[in-house]
């Protein structure tokens, strides 16, 4: 699930130059990666419960 995540950060990286905006993009791609694989986990959780 982090996979595109970390793609995109490379990317972002190096297109991208050093400022105050790229943190805050990575950052909230770091929170939207971590949003994804909570749902990835609460999912693969309810699957293995039935």
């Amino acid at each position: 699930m982090s996979k595109p995540f970390h793609d995109l950060a490379e990317t972002i990286l190096d297109r991208l130059p050093d400022d105050p905006e790229l943190s805050a993009a990575l950052r909230k791609l770091r929170e939207a990666k971590d949003c994804a694989v909570l749902l990835a986990a609460v999912v693969r959780s309810d699957e293995g419960s039935r």
